[in-house]
């Protein structure tokens, strides 16, 4: 334990004290009750360097792969091709090479029987080169398969998106920029076709005449036309009920864990797979509030209704019809000083606007948990044709609010629509003067 003061202008001081271990710094909040401490590979200098620099002298994929797998810097995937048209995938970043335990909870160190033994060395991270396929695509998830002997990770985010990706690419031909920039606007999601299912078997002829109020819920679904885009009708409410859904299934599960630690929050990118477990299923002995609900039937009948409630409540409309995608999935994205200071976002944050995509297909945009989600920048180029290459950022080319330019590139990136990667003709300069003192 160590006690650090922080000198404040025009304050009193003030005093901390920092705890820490051999293991690392001793978090604030504890976990059950108990003191934790945090290992982190950031924590650690040998896992910080730039080693990456050495790109700019390699001359062929075998010389980049290697120059990756000994960069020390954040862990992320490494898609590599060279000028004969090989092409490679790697890991970069310092992987913790664990004994005793998968690194997926937390567990004491204090008995020596469990930790990590230094870091994976470069030979035993995960490599393809020129896979048989003839391309490579990764979204964010699992790249390994059983067969890799060493845990890199935990909770990836699900393989639609890069399974359509890989769909898609076998089936191009010929491919230039403009189906690259296609390819990452990509709004189908084969995701919510189980959940469509599931509704349209529930809602028979038989429980529309008991329940008239959801037959608008059964055309919007059933027309759904299986994209996300902003004018996509019946998808905002198979996502409304899939979260009530993952909420109210889950929920008997859940509470020890809430009674054990107040602080607990369920955070798994694949709920999904237990829930339809359970929804397929129907097992009476899982049913949420039996005393409440007669049968899962029941329990998925109201819900629905719920859901439809709650979505016309909160946008403000009379009908489903009228809830497209984009009436939904709306983003602002804020300038840090417009978020600290509301007056000044008026100002600076982009206006709000509504995006096609969402969490399960390629064009991944939208909130997800309250956060802002999605591409903050496309960029498609090939080598020796950057006259046909396209970038896309949100905003504008300038930082200035009060340039035209602030947000001229706002609504091209929102809509998809390719703008030129490469400059063109000048339409404004900046002057800067340099004034010497006294003068």
């Amino acid at each position: 334990v160590r006690a650090e003061r922080i000198r404040v202008k025009g304050a009193a001081d003030v005093h901390i004290e920092v705890r820490e271990s051999c293991w690392g710094p001793v978090l604030r909040q504890p976990l059950l009750d108990q003191p934790i401490a945090l290992h982190w590979t950031a924590l650690d200098p040998q896992a910080v360097e730039f080693g990456l620099l050495h790109m700019d002298d390699v001359q062929n994929l075998d010389e980049a792969i290697d120059v990756m797998q000994r960069y020390a810097g954040p862990p992320m995937n490494v898609m590599l091709a060279d000028a004969d048209g090989r092409i490679a995938w790697t890991t970069c970043g310092k992987i913790p090479s664990r004994h005793g335990f998968d690194g997926a909870l937390s567990h004491s160190w204090a008995g020596g029987d469990i930790g990590w033994r230094g870091y994976l060395p470069p030979a035993e991270l995960p490599l393809v080169v020129d896979p048989p396929a003839g391309y490579l695509a990764t979204a964010n998830n699992r790249t390994t398969g059983k067969d890799y002997p060493h845990v890199l990770g935990h909770n990836y985010p699900s393989s639609y998106r890069a399974y359509r990706i890989g769909e898609q690419v076998q089936a191009m031909r010929q491919i230039e920029e403009r189906d690259m920039l296609a390819l990452q606007l990509d709004t189908t999601s084969a995701f919510f076709e189980r959940y469509r299912s599931l509704v349209l078997e529930l809602l028979t002829d038989a429980v529309l005449a008991e329940r008239p109020a959801l037959r608008e819920a059964r055309d919007e679904i059933a027309a759904w036309d299986g994209a996300m885009n902003v004018d996509s009708r019946g998808i905002a409410l198979l996502a409304e009920l899939r979260g009530a859904l993952i909420a109210e299934v889950f929920k008997p599960y859940l509470r020890p864990c809430q009674q054990a630690a107040p602080s607990f929050i369920y955070y798994w990118f694949n709920p999904d797979t237990p829930l339809l477990q359970l929804l397929n299923a129907q097992i009476p002995a899982t049913l949420p509030e039996p005393e409440r609900y007669a049968d899962w039937n029941v329990f998925l009948l109201d819900q629905l209704e719920q859901s439809s409630r709650r979505l016309l409540a909160r946008h403000h409309v009379s009908s489903l019809t009228e809830l497209t995608w984009g009436r939904v999935n709306t983003v602002t994205v804020a300038h840090p000083l417009g978020q600290a200071v509301p007056l000044l976002g008026k100002l600076l944050n982009m206006p709000r606007t509504a995006l096609s995509g969402g969490e399960f297909c390629v064009l991944v945009a939208g909130v997800l948990g309250g956060t802002l989600y999605g591409p903050t920048m496309r960029m498609i180029v090939a080598p020796s044709r950057e006259t046909s290459a396209i970038l896309h950022m949100p905003g504008g080319q300038s930082g200035n609010p009060l340039s035209s330019n602030y947000r001229d590139q706002q609504h091209a990136w929102a809509a998809g629509l390719p703008l030129p990667f490469a400059p063109g003709p000048a339409t404004r300069s900046i002057r800067l003067i340099q004034q010497r003192s006294g003068s």
